[in-house]
């Protein structure tokens, strides 16, 4: 498996001499910016009858719906990644950093965790990650701040050609005025509060801290915002990531 891992990482990584084995031990310590929510669309003329039986057995739980009409489809949550599957395609979304922490996405994902939470999240619903079209991309991180959320939302102001607009304690900037022409999308908020609301265990190195919360999400046309298609295994590319980071960083400015 590791050998695997190994080969891909490689494969991916462009040929750029010394730079490219540096990039490949790219690493996120524990405290910065990591992925969170993925939305992947697997077409279903790809998937096998066993492949599509397995993944409604899988779905089968509380909250499983299956419509018998035109638009036949099934909708499941396992293990937190939301279900849909349709004549068409199968969506899975969920946050990779939830599902490999076990429930919180206070700790970062790890980049050189990225592979293994594919593999691992192919092995168990049977169709594969690592191909699957990425259609929302959310990256995420955490700054421990001296003082309280509230703060420093005073110096969060309006922003040319945004919607800017507040959900409780949770401020939005969206990069067009219309809803469903939202591509990009800025979030903050107080993390510790969302966790204690939500009843996410918070991890040791954070309790008691005051935690700003800073979302990137790429909602959709990922093609066009990031100048490539983006499957399950680009997440894993080094200078991807890089990218991504870069945006991160940058977004409280260019976001709009």
């Amino acid at each position: 498996m590791e050998k695997e891992k190994n080969r891909e990482l490689q494969e991916l990584t462009p040929q750029m001499g010394d730079q490219a084995q540096e990039n490949i031990t790219l690493t996120t310590p524990k405290g910065t910016v990591s992925y969170d929510t993925v939305r992947f669309e697997i077409p279903m003329d790809t998937l096998s009858q066993e492949e599509v039986t397995h993944l409604i057995q899988l779905m089968k739980g509380e909250d499983y719906e299956v419509s018998s009409d035109l638009y036949h489809y099934h909708n499941g949550t396992v293990d937190g990644f939301t279900i849909k599957m349709s004549k068409k395609r199968i969506i899975f979304e969920g946050s990779l950093a939830k599902y490999w922490n076990q429930g919180n996405n206070i700790e970062p994902l790890a980049m050189e965790d990225v592979w293994d939470v594919l593999n691992e999240l192919t092995e168990k619903f049977g169709v594969s990650f690592f191909a699957a079209k990425v259609t929302r991309l959310d990256i995420a991180g955490i700054v421990v701040t001296d003082h309280a959320f509230h703060n420093y939302t005073r110096c969060l102001g309006a922003k040319s050609n945004c919607r800017r607009w507040w959900v409780d304690t949770t401020l939005y900037y969206d990069n067009s005025e219309d809803p469903k022409d939202t591509t990009k999308q800025l979030i903050v908020y107080d993390k510790h509060k969302e966790a204690e609301y939500k009843g996410m265990q918070i991890p040791e190195p954070f309790v008691g801290k005051n935690l700003f919360r800073y979302e990137l999400r790429i909602k959709k046309d990922l093609k066009n915002q990031l100048q490539k298609d983006v499957i399950g295994k680009t997440l894993y590319q080094p200078y991807f990531f890089r990218q991504l980071v870069t945006m991160w960083m940058t977004s409280s400015s260019p976001l709009c």
